[in-house]
C-alpha cells in the first residue's frame, strides 16, 4: 500500500490521476476490514418488544394525569377556603357587627314609618359593603397587610380574599333582609325584591372601589360615602323603579355585577402594583 502521507498531498483536481486510484483501492480495503468489525448484529424482535414493554410502565397514563390535576385543585381549593377563614378571623368583629345592626335599624325604621322600599334599599343595602372597603383601607394605612405578610399568604391573596368576603357578606345580609321584608310589602315579586336590594350594593361598591383605587387613603372613604348620599338624594330615580319589568330589573343588576367584577379587578391591580412590600409606602 501506497504511503499515508499521499494522501494529504492529493487534492480533488487529481480525481483522474494513477496514483491517487491505486491510493483509494487500497484504503477503502483497510476502511471495509475496519468497519466490518462494527457491525451490529441484528436485535431479536422479541428483545425490541420486552424493551418497549418497560418502557410503557415508565410512562405517565391519562388517568393518572387526570387524577394528579383534580388533586391539585382540589388542594387549592382547600387553600383557598382556609384562607378565607383566616381572613375572616383578622377582619374586625366590629364590621360584622355594626353592618348587622345599621342594616336591621334601617329595616325596622323602613317596616314602622311604611317608607318606600325603592329608597330604603338604596340607603340601607350599602352599608355593609363601604364599611367592608374602610375596614381593606383601614389595614392597608395601618400596616396590618405587612402582619399578614408575615404568614404563608401572599399580597395578592389577601387583597383578593378580602374583596370576596365582604361582597359575599353584604350580598348575603341583603338578601336576608329581602326575604324579611317581602312579607310586608308582598306585592313586590321576591326575585325583584332581592334585585332591587342588590343593585345598590354593586353599584355602590364599584364606584367606591373606583374611587379607592386612584385617591387612597381613609379620606378617600368619605368621598365614597359622599357620592352614595348624592344618589340616595336624587329621589326621582327610585319613584320610576317600580315601573320597571322584571327582565329590565335583572338587566340592570347583571350590569351593575360585570361593573362590580370590573372595578374589583381596578382595586386589586392598583393595590398590588403601587404597594411596596418592604416599606409599606403607599
Amino acid at each position: 500500500m501506497k504511503n499515508n502521507l499521499n494522501i494529504y498531498n492529493l487534492r480533488c483536481e487529481n480525481i483522474e490521476d494513477e496514483q491517487f486510484e491505486e491510493l483509494l483501492e487500497a484504503d477503502l480495503a483497510d476502511i471495509e476490514d475496519f468497519l466490518d468489525s462494527y457491525v451490529v448484529s441484528k436485535v431479536d424482535e422479541e428483545k425490541i418488544d420486552s424493551t418497549i414493554d418497560v418502557l410503557k410502565s415508565h410512562i405517565p397514563k391519562e388517568e393518572v394525569q387526570h387524577v394528579k390535576v383534580q388533586e391539585y385543585l382540589l388542594d387549592r381549593i382547600k387553600e383557598n377556603i382556609s384562607l378565607v377563614k383566616f381572613q375572616f378571623s383578622l377582619i374586625s368583629k366590629v364590621y360584622f357587627i355594626a353592618s348587622l345592626l345599621l342594616i336591621l335599624l334601617g329595616t325596622i325604621t323602613t317596616i314602622r314609618l311604611n317608607l318606600s322600599i325603592y329608597l330604603s334599599a338604596s340607603i340601607i343595602a350599602p352599608i355593609p359593603i363601604l364599611i367592608g372597603i374602610f375596614e381593606i383601607i383601614k389595614g392597608r394605612e395601618e400596616n396590618v397587610w405587612e402582619l399578614e405578610l408575615s404568614y404563608k399568604y401572599s399580597l395578592r391573596e389577601i387583597v383578593f380574599s378580602r374583596l370576596i368576603i365582604i361582597n359575599v357578606v353584604s350580598v348575603l345580609i341583603s338578601i336576608m333582609m329581602s326575604l324579611i321584608l317581602n312579607n310586608v310589602y308582598s306585592q313586590i315579586n321576591l326575585l325583584k325584591m332581592i334585585s332591587i336590594w342588590l343593585i345598590p350594593i354593586f353599584l355602590v361598591g364599584s364606584v367606591s372601589l373606583i374611587v379607592t383605587s386612584f385617591y387612597r387613603g381613609i379620606n378617600s372613604i368619605a368621598l365614597c360615602i359622599s357620592i352614595w348620599i348624592l344618589g340616595v338624594m336624587n329621589i326621582s330615580v327610585y319613584e320610576t323603579i317600580a315601573d320597571i319589568t322584571h327582565i329590565n330589573t335583572f338587566m340592570i343588576l347583571g350590569i351593575s355585577v360585570i361593573f362590580t367584577l370590573a372595578s374589583m379587578k381596578l382595586f386589586y391591580k392598583k393595590s398590588i402594583n403601587s404597594i411596596d412590600t418592604k416599606t409599606f409606602d403607599f
